[in-house]
C-alpha cells in the first residue's frame, strides 16, 4: 500500500469516527426546568477561607500584597509583590520599596515613570530605579502587576 493509500484510509477512518460520535450525541435534549430559586441575602453560605496573604487596599485605588520576601545575600533583600490598580481618573502612585522590575500581567493603560510616559499592556516589563516614583492609570479594567523588588539593608 502506498503513502496515498494510507492517507485515504486515515481520512475514511476519521470520517467514520466523527459520524459515530455525532450519532452517539444525537440523543434526547435535556428538559429545561427554569431558573434557580431566589436566595435571601442572609441565607447565602460564604466560605470561611481567608488567604494567607490578602490584598491590602490603599485609598488611591492600589491594592497590594507581598507574596515573597527574603534576604538574598548579606545586606540585600528581595521581595515579590502583587499589585492591582483600579481604573481611576488620575494616575495612582504604586508603593514600591526599592528598585526592581515590574511585570504587567493584565489590563492596559499608562505608566508614568518619573517624567517618562509609557503605554502599558499585558506582557510589558518596566525597570524602576530605586527612588523613582511609578504611577499607573488603568484604562477600562484594572491593571494587575507583579513587582520584583531589590533593596539594600
Amino acid at each position: 500500500m502506498t503513502i496515498l493509500g494510507h492517507c485515504e484510509l486515515i481520512k475514511r477512518g476519521a470520517c467514520l469516527l466523527v459520524c459515530a460520535a455525532l450519532a452517539a450525541c444525537a440523543g434526547q435534549a435535556l428538559e429545561a426546568r427554569g431558573p434557580l430559586p431566589k436566595v435571601e441575602p442572609g441565607q447565602i453560605p460564604f466560605s470561611s477561607y481567608e488567604p494567607e496573604q490578602p490584598f491590602r487596599v490603599a485609598e488611591n485605588g492600589v491594592s497590594s500584597r507581598s507574596t515573597f520576601a527574603a534576604p538574598v545575600l548579606p545586606g540585600f533583600r528581595v521581595e515579590v509583590r502583587d499589585l492591582i490598580v483600579a481604573p481611576v481618573e488620575k494616575p495612582s502612585p504604586v508603593p514600591l520599596s526599592g528598585g526592581g522590575l515590574v511585570e504587567f500581567r493584565s489590563g492596559a493603560g499608562l505608566a508614568l515613570l518619573g517624567e517618562k510616559v509609557l503605554e502599558i499592556k499585558a506582557g510589558a516589563f518596566v525597570s524602576v530605579p530605586d527612588g523613582t516614583t511609578l504611577r499607573v492609570r488603568a484604562s477600562g479594567e484594572p491593571v494587575a502587576m507583579r513587582a520584583y523588588l531589590f533593596t539594600a539593608e
